[in-house]
């Protein structure tokens, strides 16, 4: 395992490093300085308040090591980290998309614009994180300060320019953005999501404010006009520049056409056009797209670079990912988990399916008045409903499903299944589909876990999938 100079995990502890003990929710850091003195660490970081054992404090004396003590220790691990490589973040430009949906392709469609235009450009996505060949599966929407400054510090000495970043609202909360500045900034869309940690919706929003807030003073800001959340993020900052359908769009979209392989779009930016056909499909897509366009525009990268990438780029991955089966009928693995995410995916699959085939779950732990919303929506668009399992966590899958279904009416579902095994759940879609059918399988994407309680065992839905091909 990789050996950080500091960090809130043993296992990244080494000879020299630093740790910082951080009183979790379900570990507590305190529990583990035992641990990291015993694998080399030199300096361990408490909170104030914090009380050792004598045996801790004894060990500490006995080894020489420097027992720091502070207010909060998410803020010193992101200081430490950042000073430890020697502030390695402000000789990057980072660029930063947040919103509830559309995080991921945006990022990844900036990140092969900018590559095909010859900068040196490194990902952070909830996906995968990039520095040149290197590919690393990624944790965390946006990860934890001693893992960032270690990727930063390793862009620098790659020579990296740009670092693209999916940053989310709980990565301002857990100050692990402290010390970070903005070099462009997009703002996708804002529907309910962690609710777990923002109880209303204003509180989310206010978090998404704060990470725009890390914007440099002169970094351009580009929000989806077509939200209204983005409409909101222009009156706190009236200099922001604008992308989306509507026509005071500062960079307009149109779609010119459309089919399920490929749409043709026309980006309107300083009354310039642009024309861009690509494989994202759906009108999400073109505003994720306009987005981009916009900020790679003021970012100055030419339009030809943009148009280029764009025909290339097949799609983030675990987003729409396709598979022709055996039988004739198609299948899509798409991560949407949210109600918003739902709207945006299912009609426009329904319109090009002989029969629909939903399966999804909903996460444990986290945002349960999505749940029925999400079974609404399904059985809206959906010839057949297979509800299931998406990391559950220390919940009960049984319960969880039941409150997918609570709001349904009896007519409704008579059109939904249970079966919460998930590779079960998507063979018995395969063995009720046809030719010209879709089977959609949302909410874990590319993932290769299920979380079981403090499990996590190994599934993925593109496995089981791939299994059922030609």
């Amino acid at each position: 395992m990789d050996i950080y100079r500091v960090s809130s995990h043993t296992k990244h502890v080494g000879a020299g490093s630093t740790y910082v003990a951080i009183p979790g929710t379900k570990v507590n850091g305190l529990d583990f300085i035992a641990q990291a003195i015993e694998q080399g660490a030199q300096t361990i970081v408490v909170p104030r308040d914090a009380t050792l054992s004598s045996e801790i404090t004894a060990l500490c004396a006995k080894r020489g090591i420097e027992l720091k003590r502070v207010e909060d220790p998410r803020a010193a691990l992101a200081q430490l980290s950042a000073q430890a490589y020697g502030n390695p973040a402000d000789k990057l430009t980072l660029l930063a998309v947040t919103g509830t949906d559309g995080k991921t392709t945006s990022s990844y469609v900036l990140y092969h614009i900018l590559k095909k235009a010859g900068k040196k450009v490194a990902l952070l996505s909830g996906v995968q994180h990039m520095i040149g060949d290197e590919i690393y599966e990624a944790d965390l929407t946006t990860e934890k300060p001693d893992y960032l400054h270690y990727f930063f510090d390793r862009c620098v000495r790659l020579g990296i320019q740009y670092v693209v970043m999916e940053v989310s609202a709980q990565a301002h909360t857990m100050h692990r953005l402290d010390g970070l500045t903005f070099g462009g900034v997009i703002f996708t869309n804002l529907a309910r999501e962690h609710g777990e940690s923002y109880p209303k919706l204003e509180d989310y929003f206010a978090a998404k404010l704060a990470v725009i807030a890390h914007k440099k003073s002169d970094a351009p800001l580009v929000a989806n006009i077509d939200a209204e959340w983005g409409q909101k993020v222009c009156s706190v900052h009236p200099d922001a520049l604008t992308s989306g359908f509507a026509a005071q769009a500062d960079g307009q979209v149109t779609i010119l056409q459309e089919t399920f392989q490929k749409q043709l779009l026309e980006i309107t930016i300083g009354g310039k056009h642009i024309l861009v056909e690509t494989p994202l499909v759906g009108r999400y897509n073109a505003q994720n797209i306009a987005g981009v366009v916009m900020l790679a525009h003021q970012l100055g990268i030419s339009p030809e670079y943009m148009v280029q990438a764009l025909a290339e780029f097949t799609g983030a991955p675990g987003r729409l990912e396709r598979y022709a089966l055996a039988n004739g009928a198609l299948a899509i693995v798409d991560y949407g988990h949210t109600p918003q995410a739902f709207q945006a995916v299912l009609p426009m699959l329904k319109k090009r399916a002989r029969k629909l085939f939903v399966i999804f779950g909903a996460a444990g732990g986290k945002d349960t008045f999505k749940r029925p919303m999400m079974g609404k929506i399904a059985v809206a668009y959906a010839d057949m409903v297979i509800v299931s399992m998406d990391n559950p966590r220390m919940e009960d899958p049984q319960r969880i499903a039941q409150e997918i279904m609570a709001d349904l009416t009896v007519y409704e579902r008579a059109s939904v299944l249970v079966e919460l095994d998930r590779e079960k759940a998507i063979r018995t879609a395969y063995s009720y589909s046809q030719e010209g059918d879709i089977i959609v399988i949302l909410g874990k994407g590319v993932e290769t876990v299920q979380i079981i309680g403090q499990k996590r065992v190994p599934y993925s839905d593109v496995a089981v999938v791939r299994s059922l091909t030609k």
